[in-house]
């Protein structure tokens, strides 16, 4: 790298940068237990910054077990990865081997024991547990624990193509450093299939919390799940909620050769939360696995699903938090995907939006939320893949990235990453890859820029 540091213009520093990164993997799928996890560490040792020498664990795992057949379940998920601490920031990191102080180490778990099932004369439910432990190596978050309980019951079908179910949740917020916090919610929805493909829902009920104040406010919605064709499926809901109005949708579509998704959510949630409910014990999800499924050389398939992963698309894909913190947050948030798949080519398309403010009224917590009472972060990018043979394929790709407050003064960060990689199998277990990057940042405390080159060798066993 030219500028290791990030320097502004006229004190940039060149170094080298060795990076050893041992990884495992497991999948496992059996008839009452599967498993999906992924962990490696980052081992990064500077030639001329040798005091910046610094080890970085990453893990990514999801599991759940049939305990009982049809009865006693557990679901378990885990992350640690490092993080950049603020949205806004003058040095945002283009690439790990940057030198920055605004970077820490991030861990999360979340274990859910649940008792589900179906009566024999068809009433339907569900009793879980959730508990959520988060936690970062930066003095500004305290540890956060979440304990949950959800319980629902009803049936689809109660009347014909009329079906009904009650529901109920009761969540506590624990922290090392504040006042805790919890939240109760309960009601009833009913559900009319018009027939196969369209099904409409209409819900009510109540829900209290003490996140700003005590608060007790009825909340009602509706929606719609349409299935158009095998391929394609569209849902949408709507719900007052004590915060406004609260949504869901969603759009899945799959042609022989692309697939393509869109998620749109507004809901009370975490930063490590969010982390959490990303990770899958599938490879990939819907319609990407069917995609993936349908290309019949393994070793072909198995570079695409990586490719996807790469790009944010998976499981186990690296889903970053808007920026460290402990806080409920009432995330508005906006996620989409797009593969196409070629003879030769494979494009990738990823862009996200979320809109955070806080759900919570009070001191003691540090973060971009402090002054501010919205941060909005917006990220896209564009990787195209080339076979050139069997064995050797040449991938461009293009980063964006900008987030914004509306803190004094305005802060805003924009981040552009352009990468150019040649990759080759070099044997039945060896890869190789050689590329260039280039990175530029500019933000309302400065601007910088960076180029580097790197090289890989990779073992696989």
């Amino acid at each position: 790298s030219d500028n290791i540091a990030l320097g502004p213009s006229g004190s940039e520093r060149g170094d080298a940068v060795l990076e050893i990164p041992p990884r495992i993997g497991a999948i496992g799928t059996g008839a009452r237990f599967k498993v999906n996890a992924d962990a490696s560490v980052q081992s990064l040792t500077y030639a001329r910054s040798s005091e910046a020498n610094k080890v970085w664990y990453n893990l990514r795992a999801g599991a759940n077990a049939e305990l009982v057949e049809n009865f006693f379940y557990l679901d378990a998920r885990a992350y640690m990865q490092p993080q950049a601490i603020r949205a806004v920031s003058g040095r945002y990191p283009v690439d790990i081997i940057n030198i920055t102080n605004d970077r820490t180490q991030t861990a999360g778990l979340s274990i859910s024991p649940s008792i589900r099932g179906e009566t024999p004369d068809g009433y339907r439910y569900d009793l879980r547990y959730v508990v959520r432990v988060s936690d970062a190596d930066t003095s500004q978050v305290g540890g956060l624990g979440q304990g949950q309980w959800n319980a629902r019951i009803g049936r689809s079908d109660a009347f014909g193509p009329l079906g009904w179910d009650a529901y109920y949740s009761s969540s506590r917020e624990r922290y090392d450093n504040r006042t805790n916090t919890s939240a109760d919610r309960y009601g009833a929805s009913l559900f009319y299939r018009v027939n196969t493909q369209i099904r409409l829902t209409a819900s009510a009920g109540r829900e209290s919390n003490d996140y700003a104040g005590n608060t007790s406010k009825i909340n009602y919605g509706a929606g719609v799940d349409w299935s158009p064709t095998p391929r394609t499926t569209i849902g949408a809901r709507a719900d007052r909620r004590f915060f406004g109005t609260g949504y869901d949708l969603r759009f899945n579509h799959r042609t022989s050769r692309s697939a393509f998704n869109l998620l749109a959510t507004r809901d009370v949630t975490t930063n490590s939360q969010t982390v959490l409910d990303s990770i899958t014990v599938a490879v990939l999800p819907p319609p990407f696995d069917q995609l993936a499924a349908s290309i019949t050389d393994p070793a072909e398939q198995q570079a695409f699903i990586q490719q996807l992963i790469d790009q944010g698309i998976g499981g186990l894909a690296n889903v970053q938090q808007a920026f460290v913190s402990d806080r409920l947050l009432v995330a508005n948030r906006v996620n989409g995907s797009y593969a196409l798949r070629g003879a030769r080519n494979t494009l990738t398309v990823t862009f996200g939006r979320q809109v955070s403010e806080s759900a919570v009224r009070g001191g003691g917590i540090t973060d971009d939320l402090t002054a501010a009472t919205e941060v909005i972060t917006n990220n896209a990018g564009i990787n195209l893949s080339h076979s050139l043979t069997r064995l050797t394929s040449l991938t461009a790709s293009a980063n964006f990235y900008r987030s914004e407050s509306d803190a004094a003064g305005s802060p805003f960060t924009k981040l552009q990453r352009y990468n150019l990689t040649l990759s080759s199998r070099l044997g039945v277990h060896t890869s190789g890859a050689v590329g260039l990057r280039h990175g530029r940042s500019r933000a309302s405390t400065g601007e910088y820029s960076e180029n580097a080159v790197y090289g890989s060798l990779t073992y696989t066993f």
